[in-house]
């Protein structure tokens, strides 16, 4: 029978960068409780190399929980959590850190940090093994998982994602596509595609940097609510707040390395946009003649518009041959498309009618061409969202137009 010891023991931080959540924790442990795929065990062969075998039975059923550590052993070796497991006889222990978040470039500086804890755990003695690393964290992306794994440290996210390498066992679980969501910097969770954060996370992506209230006006969002966004977004470790001369005086400006982690949450959102969209199928073949006459047409009107899907993309740079127009209207229902000859269809369109569900999409929008498209965050938000290989045209802007 394999048994397992399982010990943990957690503290508050004093770094608010790295706050150690304890449901976090309770999450990791109900993981383990819970784990029913099947886990490996690591053996050595009688040629010495070693391997991988599936294990008996479910994982946790051959454990038992052992509180027999002191309950001051975490806090003594200043790590936020200490693991113990015994399978076959042998014991791991993990001795590691509790995270709101970890981007694949700060993985170095906390393998350093956490190296630094587990050699000084053994060294007094606090752990009788030498430990290996661990990570539990809120939020991390594929490419932090892979960069984790490749530094050797154990990790488990709060999406679910679960990678435990003990010396004898290998337990691991992908979890959900993380929500976008993360806890507030002063409580609850927050949504990152809601109307008005989503209007604070553009203005972030698409490189706005200064005070609070200069960001407030050029987005229509109340000073004070953006204030506690850009705290919270600082405390999850996307962007950094720098201090001027008073205490009013505070700037807020982009993590580099967390740029593309923050579009990759932002983008998560199963929610497009568009409120409603009304597909059209209009005699012009060509989509730049089509644009140019739907924007004339909103001229006329006096109405305010943005390209945006395919048509747009390719005003940047020629990365997808889907013909179809998308376009933004904020108020679609007083276009005249019936001077163009338009007929609503429910297939073979190629014309995009979007009512935005806030008008946060026409935010920071750039001229292409001599037509107004979304900025190049929201229209590779847009495509992600988006039919007609909509996901791969995204991928290509991305690395063509944003690079990042």
């Amino acid at each position: 029978m394999h048994r397992c010891l399982l010990t943990q023991h957690t503290h508050i931080c004093n770094n608010t960068l790295v706050t150690c959540d304890r449901e976090l924790v309770d999450s990791f442990l109900r993981a383990l409780q819970e784990f029913d795929r099947g886990w490996l065990a690591v053996r050595r062969a009688k040629a010495g190399a070693m391997t991988l075998d599936a294990g008996k039975g479910k994982f946790w059923d051959q454990a038992e929980v052992d509180t027999k550590l002191d309950v001051d052993l975490a806090e003594r070796v200043h790590a936020d959590i200490v693991v113990s497991i015994r399978v076959d006889g042998r014991r791991t222990e993990f001795v590691g850190e509790v995270l709101p978040y970890l981007s694949p470039g700060y993985v170095p500086q906390v393998k350093e940090r956490v190296r630094r804890l587990a050699a000084t755990a053994h060294a007094t003695g606090a752990v009788l093994e030498p430990p290996q690393l661990l990570v539990i964290v809120g939020y991390t992306s594929q490419a932090t998982r892979e960069e984790l794994r490749n530094h050797d440290i154990s990790y488990f996210d709060s999406a679910g994602s679960l990678y435990l390498r003990g010396d004898n066992f290998v337990v691991e679980s992908l979890g959900k596509d993380f929500p976008p969501r993360f806890r507030r910097q002063d409580g609850g969770s927050l949504r990152l595609d809601s109307p008005k954060v989503s209007r604070i996370v553009r203005a972030v992506l698409a490189g706005f940097s200064g005070g609070v209230r200069n960001m407030a006006s050029a987005i229509g969002v109340d000073p004070s609510y953006v204030s506690r966004i850009l705290r919270s977004l600082t405390t999850a470790g996307f962007v950094k707040r720098k201090y001027g001369g008073s205490i009013m005086d505070v700037t807020y400006t982009l993590d580099g390395e967390t740029r593309g982690e923050l579009l990759d949450v932002w983008t998560s959102s199963p929610r497009p946009f568009w409120r409603k969209r009304e597909l059209y199928r209009l005699p012009e073949p060509e989509p730049d003649t089509l644009e140019r006459k739907l924007e004339a047409l909103c001229r006329e009107t006096g109405l305010r518009y943005a390209l945006s899907l395919w048509g747009a993309a390719n005003r940047y740079a020629e990365v997808t041959t889907v013909p179809a127009v998308a376009m933004y209207c904020d108020e679609p229902w007083r276009l005249p498309l019936n001077t163009l000859g338009a007929k609503s269809v429910g297939e073979k369109e190629n014309f995009w009618l979007l009512t935005p569900r806030d008008v946060g999409v026409f935010q920071f929008a750039q001229e292409r061409n001599g037509m107004a498209t979304v900025h190049p965050v929201q229209l590779y938000y847009d495509l992600m969202h988006a039919p007609h290989r909509g996901k791969a045209t995204a991928e290509m802007f991305r690395e063509i137009v944003l690079g990042y």
